[in-house]
């Protein structure tokens, strides 16, 4: 399953691997660090149930 975090601070989009994601990515944009916290579901490619940057269960699928 591939993701696009949204860096907060300048909106850049940032394509991650969800099974290979890291525990925080740098935007390359502003250089802004996000942590992330990608959950077992999403690393095995089952469902999105959490955003990997605030944990909110409310999320966009496409």
């Amino acid at each position: 399953m591939n993701l696009t975090i949204i860096c907060p601070e300048c909106a850049s989009r940032l394509p991650i691997a969800a099974a290979e994601a890291p525990t925080a990515v740098l935007c390359g944009a502003c250089e802004r660090a996000i942590s992330l916290a990608v959950s077992d579901r999403v690393r095995a490619g089952e469902e999105v149930d959490a955003c990997p940057v605030c944990e909110g269960s409310e999320v966009y699928i496409r």
